[in-house]
């Protein structure tokens, strides 16, 4: 239960981040203090996935 917990604070993060971040050329890149923190977590490969997602939505949407 904790981990669903830790990932929806990971996704929250990411989508207060998504309105300061520049992007260029449909990429967005992804604050390394936010990276640093995402890989000391113990997430599944899906669950990793599944909070890059967010970023993902802006690059292709910008």
């Amino acid at each position: 239960m904790s981990n669903v917990i830790a990932i929806e604070g990971y996704k929250s993060r990411a989508r207060k981040l998504l309105p300061h971040m520049p992007k260029e050329d449909g990429f967005t890149f992804i604050p390394n203090r936010f990276l640093d923190d995402l890989l000391k977590e113990d997430f599944e490969v899906e669950e990793f996935n599944e909070i890059l997602s967010i970023f993902k939505g802006r690059a292709v949407n910008g």
